[in-house]
């Protein structure tokens, strides 16, 4: 029979109908193509508009650095564990070659990751169901953390990608016994190393997850059922405990205060290892885990280690041209247990847990949790594919491990969120494909459902707004608006409540619970969004989201601008003369100032008029006072460079919680912050920032300003440089006795803050930097000292003040451990009281609470007196630290503080204090009424380091540390100025940054010169 051949239309490639193509588009794939759109939308959009964080400044120039002279990034064994692996600065280099050097472009290729990781759910659909992964694939779009880090220039987004690739592959071989799973597997760990040290957490944990499997699958089926009982129970019993023995006093450089954070990890790790236990139920007869390690061949094991081998190699040899960076892999990791030890950013153990993943993470922490609960509580049926391999008691094990290891290590900053958020949007994603995806949603119930689903918000609301409206309370308009406000709502309560339970009966108890669920998580998901938006494109420039640790401001960019600006006006090109000091290289030095040839860097610590001899200088505020006198011919313009988040969370206990929540004040600031980010201070009085100041030399702004602004908008005015009031009574004035230099050893300091001298002229000094206290005699011999970093009795978090009573009891302000620390004369530690809380102001709110104390003195009838700063407070206690009185509060009255720090008691127990930001001396009596205040024109900065102490002498002249002015002011104590001592400089008249002053018996001025790291003891002024 002849063959029949087709006919050809004659028609090509470009003349074949769309349509036909698209007859393969399902709604899944098309639904994802619409998730892939909007994620690089959302990464993509004004990309570069924010500011570059202090991480993110590293990174940039790391990167830009040998790029500009025709190199690429090589891995140095010295310097680059700070920088982590090489993997990202590559993906820099080819961002840089392909697009060109600027803000977006920097930021580019953590955008196409951020997008190609919300699309990886496709890959795990078969164990999710194609209703979870397109639900995780939503999540991973909009998660504050991940949509924000993916607009970022760090490595999170790099590592969140390693660590999805490695559980697909992972969970793939267990399904498939593929070998192509185990060289996804490879090479996803060897890009994981090639990025960051975090990659040895990951791998911990699927090795870790592969031991216990295997473990399980061998159990029977009733031995499984009693070890999974005790395990529970033994773990809820084990975790209680340590929960107790963390709040109780752990002695420092014992056994137990060493091991006691290991015995929790280990503890989480148990208690995860069951939990993975109790969901893996009915998939021990198939023995996946066990089978598929069987089914590795050593050939292909090999090719899977010599693929991630490969990776490791090419990339921190920078393709075989640096040899010396191979020793990446490990130098990331003792890096890593280094940081660990550091504790960068002192934050709490819950950090993760109960603040940033509920403040932002809140969708997938609710269904993640809730998903632990129902597959380890419920009896299920296993599903015949997407129980084909052990998924769920992976996730869970993945889930709890994350969130212990991560609690646990020294070093949390807000990126490493992204690491614990994973799991819960997978978890949160087979949950709702569990519960909703299986269920036939057609039929008469349809329009049931979509009633049910749309009341049930509406029935949340009305209960919240029937909780918050206090009704009944008087007779007033606004009493009784309250009261019929709160009437209406509870009809419209009640209402809706016969209508949900209406619609229950119809739908089915089964039924009802689902839809419930369904609109949870919607409207999760929408304030999810919310929240997202605020983060990554309202708030992304200041302080007020938690998501990022050290943000870079909008000044910086101002900065920027303005400077090229003037310098396209002066001299054609970006060629001006710009100086910028060593604290200001970020952003400037590393960043923004790159394409400027004659931008150049001066020691802000030690600077000369030969290094500012610029028309354009940029100095960080901490080094402020020492430049100004150099720069007398230029116009001042004070900006921000730096700010940090409020970190009111730090220190959080039962009782502290309660306190806050227990009124309405406190309440609903905690609601504006919650809800809107709205804090109870203006963004220009952010308390924690950093100010950089922009000096243009008058001949320069002159010229500019007389033909037009200097920027499209308004021209900013400089602000006038006052003369110093106390600069005709300046004396230089020689110590007697200078010891001390930098170091930890005895007899060194680093920053040391407050001094305190006894009844023998034995002098004791808190060095901050180094976390002890030491102590001299009266000519600077090292007589003893005690005390290192930690929370423990005897530990201390950078203590500031000191005082030593009439018996030789020595009195400590552990300031960031917010508590007063005493000890006898040798050192042994006595008691301590004090815990953290925010009085919001209030001198009588949490009595015995501190907030950053910072100075301590004893009263003449022998009570302590705490300078309680943060609280804008003085707390008395006794000897013994019960609790007496408080005084103060927040204000500019009289009696009244804002930002007190220094305290002395003169010899007729008269009180003095420094009232830092009001700017003032305020006097009071032993009971602590006020006498009297004169002002201090000085102590102008903000910084953490112009906290100003306070001294009387014999004769009553009060004597007070200026230190961003590097100088001793002296005052009658009536507040008659004296003389002005010192300036800034190293030799033995001279101060930088001095802070703690005493006067010892002989009327001896006893300094602390912070800057330098020493102290100065000066002979008695005046006749």
């Amino acid at each position: 029979m002849p063959r029949t051949v087709p006919v050809s239309d004659n028609r090509d490639w470009w003349e074949t109908p769309v349509l036909n193509s698209l007859q393969r588009l399902t709604r899944e794939k098309a639904a994802y193509i619409v998730i892939a759109v909007v994620a690089l939308t959302l990464r993509l959009w004004a990309l570069g508009a924010r500011a570059v964080s202090f991480d993110e400044c590293q990174h940039l120039y790391f990167s830009w650095q040998p790029y500009s002279v025709g190199s690429i990034f090589k891995f140095d064994p010295v310097t680059g564990p700070i920088t982590h692996g090489p993997f990202l600065f590559l993906a820099n280099t080819l961002m840089y070659t392909l697009f060109g050097v600027s803000d977006f472009t920097s930021r580019l290729a953590s955008a196409f990751f951020g997008t190609a990781l919300a699309l990886l759910p496709y890959l795990l659909r078969k164990y999710l169901g194609r209703g979870g992964a397109l639900a995780a694939a939503v999540m991973l779009t909009v998660s504050p953390f991940l949509l924000f880090y993916s607009r970022d220039n760090l490595h999170e987004i790099y590592g969140a990608v390693w660590t999805m690739l490695m559980a697909i592959a992972f969970l793939h071989y267990v399904d498939e016994r593929k070998p192509k799973y185990l060289y996804l597997f490879g090479a996803a760990v060897g890009f994981y190393l090639c990025t960051k040290a975090v990659a040895y957490i990951m791998g911990f944990i699927v090795v870790t997850f592969v031991v216990v499997v295997l473990v399980w699958e061998r159990l029977s089926e009733s031995v499984a059922r009693q070890v999974r009982r005790v395990g529970l129970g033994a773990s809820a019993v084990a975790l209680a405990l340590l929960v107790w023995l963390t709040n109780r006093p752990q002695p420092a450089g014992t056994v137990r205060s060493a091991l006691l954070p290991v015995l929790v990890v280990i503890t989480c790790l148990f208690a995860a290892a069951v939990l993975a236990g109790w969901a893996h139920r009915g998939a021990g007869k198939e023995r996946p885990v066990g089978r598929a390690l069987a089914s590795i061949r050593w050939p292909q094991f090999w090719a899977m280690v010599g693929i991630g081998l490969g990776v490791v190699v090419l990339l921190y040899t920078t393709f075989f041209t640096n040899p010396r960076g191979l020793t990446g892999p490990i130098s990331q990791l003792s890096y890593w247990f280094g940081q660990h030890g550091e504790a960068r950013g002192g934050q709490p153990w819950y950090y993760f847990l109960l603040v940033l993943m509920p403040m932002y993470e809140f969708l997938p922490l609710v269904g993640g949790v809730a998903a632990i609960v129902y597959y380890v509580a419920f009896q299920r049926r296993p599903h015949p594919e997407r129980d084909a391999v052990p998924f769920v008691p992976f996730v869970v094990f993945w889930a709890v491990s994350a969130v212990a290891i991560h609690s646990w290590t020294g070093e949390k900053m807000p990126q490493h969120t992204v690491y614990l958020v994973l799991p819960f949007i997978l978890l949160t994603g087979r949950l709702l494909q569990d519960w909703l995806g299986d269920v036939n949603w057609a039929g008469r119930r349809k329009g049931d459902a979509v009633a049910f689903f749309l009341l049930v918000p509406a029935a949340g609301y009305s209960l919240t707004r029937l909780v918050s409206i206090r009704p009944f309370g008087g007779f007033t308009q606004a009493q009784l608006n309250a009261t019929m406000l709160w009437l209406v709502t509870l009809g419209v309560a009640v209402g809706l409540a016969w209508a949900l339970a209406r619609l229950g009966e119809r739908l089915g108890t089964a039924m009802a619970w689902r839809v419930c669920a369904a609109s949870l998580f919607a409207v999760l998901l929408v304030l999810t969004v919310r929240y997202s938006w605020m983060a990554s494109f309202m708030n992304y420039d200041n302080a007020k989201e938690l998501i990022v640790y050290a943000h870079g401001t909008q000044d910086a960019k101002v900065t920027l601008n303005e400077i090229l600006d003037i310098s396209r006006r002066t001299v054609g090109d970006n060629r001006i003369k710009v100086a910028f000091d060593s604290r200001t290289g970020f952003p400037f030095g590393n960043w923004y100032l790159r394409d400027f040839p004659n931008a150049i860097s001066f020691s802000g610590e030690n600077p000369s008029r030969e290094a500012l001899d610029s028309p354009i200088v940029i100095v960080h505020g901490w080094n402020d006072g020492k430049v100004r006198p150099l720069l007398a011919n230029y116009d001042r313009f004070p900006r921000l460079v730096m700010w940090w988040p409020v970190e009111d969370y730090k220190g959080l206990t039962p009782a502290r919680l309660w306190a806050m929540l227990k009124g309405p004040a406190k309440r609903a600031e905690i609601w504006n912050i919650l809800w809107a980010r709205d804090y109870p201070y203006a963004l220009n009085e952010w308390p924690y920032r950093e100010e950089m100041i922009l000096y243009i030399r008058k001949d320069v702004t002159a010229q500019l300003w007389k033909y037009g602004t200097l920027t499209a908008g308004v021209a900013p005015q400089p602000t006038a440089v006052a003369e110093d009031p106390y600069a005709a009574k300046k004396v230089l004035v020689p110590a007697v006795l200078t010891f001390g230099r930098q170091g930890q050893g005895p007899g060194e300091f680093q920053d040391p803050r407050g001094v305190a001298v006894d009844a023998a002229g034995n002098i004791y000094v808190v060095d901050t930097g180094n976390h002890r206290v030491q102590v001299f005699d009266a000519n600077g011999r090292y007589l003893r000292g005690w005390g290192q970093y930690g929370s423990g009795p005897g530990e201390f978090n950078e203590p500031w003040g000191i005082a030593v009573d009439k018996e030789g009891n020595v009195y400590v302000a552990d300031t960031w451990n917010y508590r007063v620390q005493k000890f006898d004369q040798d050192g042994k530690f006595v008691t301590m009281w004090g815990e953290s809380g925010d009085s919001a102001g209030d001198a009588l709110a949490l009595p015995g609470a501190f907030y950053g104390p910072r100075a301590v003195a004893l009263a003449g009838d022998g009570t302590v007196l705490v300078m309680d700063t943060g609280n804008e407070r003085i707390q008395r206690f006794t000897a013994e630290g019960q609790y007496v009185a408080g005084y103060g509060g927040f204000g500019a009255g009289a009696g009244q503080f804002w930002e007190p720090v220094g305290l002395a008691v003169d010899g007729g127990g008269n009180v003095y204090v420094a009232d830092t930001w009001n700017r003032r001396v305020q006097v009071f009596d032993s009971r602590m009424r006020y006498v009297r205040e004169w002002g201090v024109k000085a102590w102008a900065g903000e910084s953490v380091l112009n906290k100003p102490y306070l001294a009387v002498d014999g004769r009553g002249h009060v004597y007070a540390s200026d230190p961003e002015g590097h100088r001793v002011l002296e005052w009658t104590v009536e507040g008659e100025f004296v003389a002005s001592y010192g300036e800034y400089g190293m030799d033995e008249s001279r101060f930088s940054l001095p802070v703690g002053l005493a006067v010892d018996g002989s009327g001896r001025l006893i300094v602390a010169d912070s800057g330098n790291h020493r102290i100065m003891v000066f002979a008695p002024f005046g006749p």
